[in-house]
């Protein structure tokens, strides 16, 4: 019975197999189908619930309440609805497709969850999400406006509020994908059956009929044969049996050489004086993938790789044959066609002064060799992209410098740098930012010759070497912006990474080099200055160097070192610039720094203040500038006409994101003693847009103790009311570009009447800067706009002129007519 074992096992295995095939074919197919449909819940109940929304906001803002609870009727009957009700703000229960329930608690009846609830009306978003306890029970909040009141200008809300029970759809579903996984698994049964009846016949009675062979011979019957008919590889075996047999008497002889070779850790191969082979070891099968059976009788070039050619072999046949002895490294081929390399040592065994045999000892290097490679690669090249690193860039660069100085030909350096690389960093996480230099250097190396050249220079630097451009240096440089530009459409398309949709873009700079009139140093130093000229520029664009960008650079170092020095020599002051409104008031001042610089004289803020930021030089200069403004403000604290004033200070972006900000606004206050509530800071759009969700959350810490936020140069960039509703400020700042040509332009009218309406909905104040001349004042208070500042009532003036200003301002402003303003 022992020999049946393996028929009964085979349809035992295949039957487990099936059955398990079909479990399996079960659960994934239920767990697939019950995605699929809490997906279309939620879909279709979004859906649902988005037009119930609208209808009830129309009706019951109309004062149509029973329309409105027949339209919430109808919804519940909906397949799959179980409970819709409308609760208002105090989660008590307005009107339900239950008219018992109306006045009660909507926790009472249903899963109705307090803070699922608050979190809709806060953040005006619906929420759906399934039961925890109930998974198959789909909940759903949607924030709906109840009633406006008070003339529209309040509003009292409410939460819409449904269950969606899908058990049944689950049940179908379940029910189909049994029925499949049924009939698949009767297939598989079927069909293990009748291979196990196959392999019965085939293997296991013939398997049988071999053992006994094996039996016999190991008690030392050579004579028996299988006799197996066929040309399966059973029948194989069976012939190999018979040969085996007849073998044997063979290989008592060659004993002590199999005895030394098969104990050998390395691999070994023996041939005749004919170098054809006659014996391998268990380690050269193991290392080449071919049998002894493989080999015998074979000539060693069967494992040749082909990368020697034949002025290698007939050096190491000459050192066998001279010497009798040949070491060396061989790249040689395994039977599945994988080429390895192998240190070999190949010795020759004498007989009677002549060559009887060669001994061939070798071992699989390729883990060293790895390791070497690996080794390189650490010191060549980037491991994150797999480009060559700065030191291997440096050596081919030095290479092109050389080759183009012979052949007096063009070449051309691209430094790229990603545009706002870091936000993708800070927002979803460096492994993000990893996953889009990857494809950045795929984009790049698609985008170029194979003769060029790409490294990645650290963080999000690249650099390309161009070579064997142009003799000409127009056309050099026709086909260098031609590389610019394709890499930086390319660079420009949508990331997909992780399903995560970027956007992005490069800034390039090129730098031409002609042999080596320019050393290495000098020509990165250029194209990194191109480089940063393109960001300047406005990001996304190819800029190439030229002479006069050298003098910028040093123009811009000269600068950087002086404004390195400006806090510490006295050479910053702060400037005020008054805002009044269509009654001559005083509302305060916007604070505006100033720079007398020893070296530079006096410098606009439009000079130094985009340096300082890129230099982080702001961070030291801001905190002054709002320390002493906070200072000026606990001064005017006894001032009777200057106490009511509010100073605005502008906020970089640099400082706003530092994690430190909202402590340093507090400690600022706290060290100087002033108000709060007399401090507004100035933000900008683009500054707000970076990180919307940090941007409110910090704001509204900051005006939790009293501090005010206008938004600066409101309506010049990629304003989005989506985020604007949320934000916590006070008042929005009309650009003066809108201001100047309010008078002759039409577009700029609509735009200030647009924005004071807008501010006047959401509940903002709103102020007009670049006010210069009288006429604007009343176009402004005709569009909405009854606050300004600009040059028609006070330049940016001193402390002590603003000062003196404010001591006259009454008298000025009592003179002043409907007509006149003063200034």
């Amino acid at each position: 019975m022992k020999y049946h074992r393996l028929s009964l096992l085979i349809p035992l295995v295949l039957v487990i197999v099936s059955l398990t095939n079909s479990l399996l074919i079960y659960y994934q197919e239920d767990m697939a189908n019950r995605k699929l449909i809490e997906k279309r819940a939620r879909k279709e109940l979004g859906l649902q619930m988005d037009m119930l929304q609208n209808i009830l906001y129309n009706k019951l803002t109309a004062g149509e309440e029973q329309q409105a609870l027949l339209s919430l009727s109808l919804s519940a009957m909906y397949p799959g609805v179980q409970t819709v009700l409308l609760a208002d703000e105090n989660n008590k229960i307005v009107m339900s497709s239950r008219y018992g329930w109306k006045g009660d608690l909507a926790t009472e009846y249903t899963g109705y969850n307090l803070a699922s609830s608050s979190i809709a009306i806060s953040k005006g978003a619906r929420y759906l999400a399934f039961n925890s306890s109930n998974t198959n029970l789909l909940q759903g909040y949607f924030p709906l406006i109840i009633k406006y009141e008070k003339g529209g200008l309040q509003k009292r809300m409410g939460v819409l509020y449904v269950e969606y029970d899908i058990t049944g759809d689950l049940n179908d579903a379940r029910d189909a994908t049994l029925m499949q996984a049924s009939i698949f698994g009767l297939i598989n049964l079927l069909a293990s059956l009748f291979i196990a009846v196959i392999l019965h016949l085939l293997v296991t009675r013939r398997t049988k009929i071999l053992a006994n062979i094996s039996a016999k011979l190991a008690a030392g019957d050579y004579t028996v044969r299988a006799n197996l008919k066929g040309a399966d590889e059973l029948s194989e075996l069976g012939a190999a049996y018979d040969a085996m047999a007849a073998s044997i008497e063979e290989s008592h002889r060659e004993l002590r050489i199999a005895a030394v070779a098969f104990n050998a850790q390395e691999s070994i191969m023996v041939t005749d004086s004919k170098a054809n082979i006659v014996r391998v070891n268990k380690s050269f099968e193991a290392t080449t993938g071919y049998s002894s059976a493989d080999v015998i009788g074979m000539n060693p070039r069967i494992l040749s790789s082909g990368r020697h050619d034949q002025r290698f072999y007939a050096t190491m046949w000459n050192a066998l044959i001279e010497q009798g002895k040949w070491a060396g490294e061989v790249w040689d081929k395994r039977k599945d066609g994988s080429v390895y390399p192998k240190w070999l040592t190949i010795t020759a065994v004498y007989n009677r002064d002549q060559i009887s045999n060669y001994v061939a000892v070798f071992v699989d290097i390729s883990e060293r060799k790895k390791a070497e490679e690996e080794i390189r690669n650490l010191a060549f090249f980037d491991p994150l992209t797999m480009l060559p690193n700065r030191r291997l860039l440096m050596d081919r660069l030095h290479l092109a410098l050389v080759q183009s100085q012979r052949s007096r030909h063009y070449g051309a350096v691209l430094f790229l740098d990603l545009d706002h690389f870091k936000i993708l960093n800070d927002t979803k996480g460096h492994a993000f930012g990893d996953l889009m230099l990857i494809e950045v250097a795929q984009r790049i190396t698609r985008c170029i010759r194979g003769a060029d050249s790409v490294a990645r220079f650290g963080g999000d630097e690249f650099v390309i070497l161009l070579e064997g451009l142009s003799a000409e240096q127009s056309e050099a440089v026709q086909q260098a912006s031609q590389v610019a530009e394709k890499i930086r459409e390319c660079l420009s398309e949508t990331y997909v990474l992780n399903d995560y949709e970027h956007e992005s873009s490069p800034s390039i700079g090129v730098s031409l080099f002609l042999g080596e009139e320019v050393g290495i140093d000098e020509l990165l130093k250029r194209t990194d200055v191109a480089m940063y000229q393109a960001k300047e520029a406005g990001r996304n664009t190819v800029r190439f160097f030229e002479l006069s960008m050298q003098a910028t650079l040093e123009a811009r170092a000269l600068m950087e070192n002086a404004l390195r020095h400006a806090l510490a020599n006295n050479e910053l002051s702060i400037h005020f610039q008054l805002q009044t409104n269509r009654n001559h008031s005083l509302l305060g001042a916007e604070v505006l720094l100033r720079w007398n610089s020893s070296v530079l004289g006096m410098l606009a803020p439009s000079e130094f203040i985009p340096l300082a930021e890129q230099t982080k030089l702001i961070l030291p200069i801001g905190y002054w500038v709002l320390e002493s403004a906070c200072k000026q403000i606990k001064k005017w604290e006894q001032d009777p006409i200057a106490k009511a004033l509010t100073l605005s200070v502008n906020v970089s972006p640099v400082q706003f994101h530092q994690p430190n900000f909202v402590a340093q606004v507090k400690s600022i206050l706290h060290s100087t003693g002033a108000n709060p509530v007399r401090l507004e800071l100035e933000l900008t759009e683009n500054l707000v847009l970076e990180n919307v969700e940090l941007a409110i959350e910090k704001m509204a810490t900051l005006r939790e103790i009293g501090v005010r936020f206008s938004m600066d140069d409101f309506g010049t960039g990629y304003s989005s009311l989506q985020y604007i509703k949320r934000l916590p400020i006070n008042m929005l700042k009309i650009d003066q570009s809108f201001v100047r040509d309010i008078l002759t332009d039409p577009g700029d009218a609509v735009m200030v009447q647009t924005i004071s309406e807008l501010a006047k909905n959401f509940g903002f104040d709103v102020i007009a800067e670049g006010v210069e001349e009288s006429a604007q004042i009343a176009s402004l208070i005709a569009r909405g706009c009854e606050s300004f500042q600009g040059y028609l009532f006070s330049r940016p003036i001193p402390i002590d002129e603003f000062e003196n200003l404010l001591g006259c301002w009454d008298e000025r402003s009592r003179s002043a007519t409907s007509a006149e303003v003063v200034v």
